[in-house]
């Protein structure tokens, strides 16, 4: 009989937070139970995420940290000593850890004097600020195997570890989003309760609004097709918190200053389930990232996973092989405004291209399957049991 393996999962966040990659650790968890994998998460002592676990009756998730600081990690050793664990999985980064230091040393630590077994999941290393990146460095080499979620970061973190091609694989992130489906009949009702033209060609565009993820290149290129004779509206699935947020201040007045208040319709955040309700409605999907797709953006493997015809973005540096322009995804370059508004208006008025590279989008999501993730996660977590 196979060996159950019991895991000692950290986040900083998870569920209802506003956070990706809190979203990512849930999935992961409930798929990882599904392989017979005994998985406990220790994740931050807020309010909302114990009335999410109370409420919905979860189990072996501990919201026991307050801060992220030498505290905490004093914390979690001794939650691992009692728990008798196998393996220690951190996921970084989160909002909530801040700016500490201390959690660094925890795989060294949990390493070193536990003896446990560590690993850690980077998300972001490639577009981390140099401190950030440097953190990152200090917790991998007290890891036993570091998991990044863009093969194209594989290199990048090996070349900085020692034995780093050894101990750096790439495992795929999976679609945060369940597609939740619809009805024709649905569809027209929403389009009339939310003041939808039926006759436009819908345009989402979703997740947390930051400037790197190019909703001004978005507009104004919006713009400009509208002024070619396109006829099209713009989702945007996301809050805009014009008043606490510069940045969301700066696209409100960008909206203003475009005069694309009747074509462009603000969602607010929503759950996950009417996100993907808008995302099912809409015709395309436009996520044009300024440092271009990669592997690691969970909208784009929600945009995958609905199967819609996707507008990016190429870098000039690197773009993800499983990503064939004007196949599975329509490329165009970063901060192109012509460019994107040429894709716009071609997806919009080719019905065979849209339809076509919709298509090939929603079987490559396959490859980025729950099941196959979990099952990636399994196998790594064999091989370090015996010591491989």
């Amino acid at each position: 009989m196979e060996q159950k393996i019991n895991i000692c999962m950290i986040s900083g966040a998870y569920p209802p937070c506003r956070d990706g990659i809190g979203d990512y650790t849930a999935k992961l968890i409930d798929s990882l139970d599904r392989e017979n994998l005994e998985v406990s998460l220790i994740t931050s002592n807020e309010a909302m995420i114990a009335k999410h676990i109370e409420e919905n009756n979860i189990k072996r998730i501990f919201p026991i940290i307050k801060r992220w600081n030498i505290f905490a990690t004093i914390a979690i050793l001794k939650f691992i000593i009692k728990g008798k664990f196998d393996i220690v999985h951190l996921q970084f980064p989160s909002s909530r850890y801040k700016r500490t230091f201390s959690l660094c040393f925890l795989p060294l630590l949990s390493s070193v004097f536990l003896k446990k077994k560590t690993v850690l999941t980077l998300h972001e290393f490639s577009i981390s600020y140099p401190i950030n990146k440097f953190r990152q460095i200090l917790l991998s080499l007290g890891s036993l195997r570091v998991i990044v979620t863009d093969d194209n970061e594989v290199k990048k973190l090996a070349a900085r570890l020692i034995a780093g091609e050894r101990k750096t694989c790439f495992i795929p992130i999976g679609s945060n989003i369940d597609v939740s489906g619809y009805d024709l009949k649905e569809k027209e009702v929403f389009y009339k309760r939310i003041g939808l033209n039926e006759q436009a060609k819908i345009i989402a565009f979703f997740g947390f609004i930051h400037p790197n993820k190019g909703l001004e290149c978005l507009l104004q290129a919006i713009r400009r097709a509208i002024n070619a004779g396109i006829s099209v509206q713009l989702l945007i699935v996301s809050q805009l918190d014009f008043v606490n947020n510069a940045y969301h201040g700066k696209i409100k007045r960008l909206i203003d200053s475009l005069r694309l208040d009747e074509f462009a319709f603000v969602t607010g955040y929503l759950p996950s389930q009417e996100v993907s309700r808008f995302l099912s409605f809409s015709d395309i999907c436009v996520l044009p990232f300024t440092d271009g797709a990669t592997l690691r953006r969970g909208t784009l493997m929600a945009a995958l996973c609905h199967g819609k015809a996707i507008i990016s973005t190429k870098s000039n540096r690197y773009a993800p092989p499983q990503l064939i322009d004007k196949e599975n995804i329509f490329l165009v370059p970063v901060n192109d405004v012509e460019k994107l508004e040429e894709a716009i208006k071609l997806l919009c008025s080719d019905n065979k291209i849209r339809s076509k590279i919709a298509e090939c989008a929603g079987r490559l999501s396959k490859d980025f399957s729950w099941d196959k993730i979990s099952k990636m996660h399994r196998e790594l977590y064999q091989k370090i049991m015996v010591n491989l």
